[in-house]
């Protein structure tokens, strides 16, 4: 497969994940009472990213995918951590001298403590405080390629849909809520960050689901409701650049690019139970069913929209 010039292959972490000890972020506090698996220095990527980017730059990686942990720049509401600013700051120069791109996340799944505690993405009140965080970081960071919110659509749904995030609470209402808030900082955050020469993207995670049964219409209602939902409807709202009316149909603001990710193609069922049944995979110890044509189901779903 010839690769064209202008791609930029490279990898994707998040700061939580790697950094280590982000005893800010809500994440932390969860990990302590024994709700989440505990980080503790993680990959220590906050002492040793000279090093890991060297390794990058020997595998002939040409972009790096990595976010800023919101909770180490806002330790506490209105005090931003210039040292920890400043690292991120090397962490820039040290991947270009390397030939390697960065593309920067500002949210990614964590908040701080504080933002938690005043109920963080429930309350239309608090996309003031991101976006003052995204202020500081856009006056901070000379980047090109910005990422505002990481999927915009797991994240609500893993943490008041299924309660497996903090703040771990079901609520299908809060769900949308909180997606609707995600959707509306994105375009704020847009506003502020966009230059004449930079792109402003967001990620999306898309999932194509499949009836289990192709015969079966109620597995076919199934599997287009989930679709509908999941998919396409934050999709159609990044398209349009506003929420659905039976979401309040605000503006949401304009993107240059977007993210996708990719994991799962299951196939779901009608329950009388449950109402949709997810097929569980064996794939690997998350349980997703791993399937490489739903990459490109997923990228024709996100293209067969238009738009950007």
């Amino acid at each position: 497969m010839r690769i064209p010039g202008d791609y930029l292959i490279g990898a994707a972490i998040s700061a939580y994940q790697v950094e280590g000890n982000n005893e800010n972020a809500d994440w932390w506090r969860y990990e302590k009472a024994g709700l989440l698996p505990a980080s503790g220095e993680a990959c220590r990527f906050w002492e040793m990213y000279r090093t890991d980017l060297d390794i990058m730059a020997r595998l002939g990686l040409k972009a790096l995918r990595l976010s800023l942990e919101w909770s180490r720049v806002e330790p506490r509401l209105g005090w931003f951590d210039d040292a920890a600013m400043d690292v991120y700051r090397d962490m820039m120069k040290e991947m270009r001298q390397r030939g390697i791109t960065p593309v920067v996340t500002l949210h990614h799944f964590t908040n701080p403590i504080w933002f938690h505690d005043a109920g963080a993405w429930e309350r239309g009140e608090n996309l003031k405080y991101f976006l003052e965080y995204v202020d500081y970081v856009s006056k901070n960071l000379d980047v090109r390629y910005w990422l505002t919110i990481n999927e915009v659509n797991l994240y609500p749904i893993l943490a008041y849909l299924l309660g497996k995030f903090p703040p771990f609470k079901p609520d299908p209402a809060k769900m949308w809520t909180v997606l609707s808030n995600l959707l509306k900082a994105h375009g704020k955050a847009y506003d502020k960050l966009k230059r004449e020469t930079n792109m402003v993207g967001i990620v999306i995670n898309v999932m194509p689901v499949h009836p289990m049964n192709r015969l079966s219409p109620l597995d076919y209602i199934a599997s287009t409701l989930v679709n509908k939902l999941y998919n396409l409807t934050p999709l159609n709202a990044l398209k349009r650049g506003r929420l659905p009316d039976w979401l309040g149909g605000e503006a949401i603001g304009s993107l240059d690019y977007l993210g996708l990710n990719y994991y799962s193609r299951p196939r779901v069922r009608f329950s009388r139970r449950a109402l949709i049944e997810f097929e569980e995979g064996r794939d690997n110890h998350m349980g997703f069913v791993v399937d490489p044509r739903g990459l490109g189901e997923a990228i024709e779903l996100r293209a067969g929209l238009g738009g950007p």
